[in-house]
């Protein structure tokens, strides 16, 4: 399930850090898979977290993105901006990222953070989104997921929000 080296202590690192680490171990992927990649990065502060884990969640959207635009490719779009929690008032580093696969049905995207659940054939072990979660949280944060299936409009969207200060030193 952990294919990083743990840290022990969280450290600083630019949202640029995060998606350019991500988007680099998929870099040849994503061009076999004839997947153009838009980024569009806004936000400029630094957040306090566990760059491994945060690379793992970002990393798991990636592929999946890549899985669900399969066999034809399309876009995939990966956005960051600074905002605010809402229900907790906290400011934090909001990621989004968008593909224009097949998307999901409204049954598929309520169950895809349950452990073991999976629409993947083969090579899908239902852990990858369920762990992302879990991550997610463990940091203080939110991941939330839409998705259309209508023709002409498909694909899904998953919202990261990450605190700035996502774990106490």
């Amino acid at each position: 399930m952990r294919f990083h080296k743990q840290s022990s202590k969280p450290q600083w690192i630019t949202c640029e850090g995060l998606i350019g680490s991500a988007l680099s171990v998929y870099q040849g992927r994503l061009v076999n898979s004839n997947v153009e990649v838009e980024r569009c990065t806004r936000a400029a502060s630094l957040v306090l977290c566990f760059e491994g884990e945060i690379q793992q969640v970002l990393s798991n959207l990636i592929i999946n993105a890549i899985d669900a635009m399969h066999p034809h490719g399309g876009r995939l779009l990966i956005r960051s901006r600074e905002g605010t929690d809402w229900k907790t008032g906290r400011k934090g580093l909001i990621l989004t990222v968008a593909d224009t696969g097949s998307g999901m049905s409204s049954d598929t995207a309520s169950k895809i953070f349950e452990p073991f659940f999976t629409t993947k054939e083969i090579g899908g072990t239902g852990l990858g989104l369920w762990v992302s979660y879990e991550i997610v949280e463990r940091h203080g944060g939110t991941l939330a997921v839409r998705s259309s299936q209508r023709n002409g409009r498909s694909g899904t969207v998953f919202t990261l929000f990450l605190p700035f200060e996502a774990v106490v030193r």
